[in-house]
């Protein structure tokens, strides 16, 4: 039965491999079968390797961008402060001329008051010096009446009198 066997493998080796419709699972009289699975493992772990680098670029790419980017925002935010102090200083002085504006303005309507002051203070004097001229005139003339009666009052005494 051994050599049966033997037989049978050896018929199998001597077959033609071309003309059959099943391939050989082994070559020959080696041990490795066909296809050779080292040399798939081979082809698929590099395969692997090569879809892996692949993709460790496409994510260097993505970083190196998203680094680049963030270099240029960091530079754009420094070039801001570096300009901050400069804006601030623009944003005071408008203040500050705004604030000196509306204080001349504030100015102007207080000389505007005071100058209506001073017309009216003008206005009363005026008007004092007025009453006080027609006071004495009145007071002029008032002693001239007096005068005057005193004198027609001593003539009628002295006519009086003579009679």
């Amino acid at each position: 039965m051994a050599e049966e066997r033997e037989r049978e493998r050896e018929r199998e080796r001597e077959h033609d491999y071309t003309t059959s419709m099943v391939p050989p699972l082994y070559y020959g009289t080696s041990r490795t079968p066909i296809p050779d699975p080292t040399v798939l493992t081979q082809r698929s772990t590099d395969a692997a390797k090569d879809e892996l680098r692949r993709e460790m670029q496409h994510i260097r790419q993505i970083m190196e961008t998203r680094m680049d980017a963030a270099d240029k925002a960091l530079i754009l935010v420094q070039s801001y402060l570096d300009k901050l102090p400069e804006i601030r200083t623009m944003e005071i002085a408008q203040l500050q001329s705004l604030v000196e504006q509306r204080f001349q303005t504030e100015n102007q309507q207080f000389v505007t008051v005071a100058e209506r002051f001073k017309s009216i203070e003008v206005q009363f004097v005026e008007r004092d010096t007025r009453t006080e001229q027609i006071s004495q005139g009145n007071e002029k003339a008032i002693n001239a009446a007096l005068a005057a009666a005193k004198e027609a009052l001593a003539l009628m005494k002295a006519s009086v009198g003579k009679e």
